[in-house]
């Protein structure tokens, strides 16, 4: 995942969460606050290390979830993964 904040295009300064899951089967992980001068894109991935169609969702606070359905992995023994590269905008929350 490469996440930007979708009204700068920076990374955003808060803690990111990822989310993969199926009906089966949850993976997340989350991101450190980026500095404020840190680079203009946040990358975050995990593996799943099984194959399966995954909802993917992208919370962190004062931010919109962004979340997308049906992305699917191949998987064998984690060593022929295939890797997805998907943008990611951030839209901040209303005030």
């Amino acid at each position: 995942m490469r996440i930007r904040d979708g009204s700068t295009g920076r990374a955003p300064e808060v803690p990111v969460t990822l989310r993969l899951r199926d009906p089966k089967f949850i993976a997340d992980t989350t991101s450190k606050p980026v500095p404020a001068n840190a680079d203009s894109v946040l990358e975050l991935s995990l593996t799943p290390c099984r194959t399966g169609h995954y909802t993917v969702e992208v919370t962190a606070p004062g931010y919109e979830s962004w979340r997308t359905t049906g992305v699917k992995a191949s998987a064998t023994d984690c060593v022929n993964f295939l890797r997805l590269t998907l943008p990611v905008r951030l839209l901040p929350k209303p005030k």
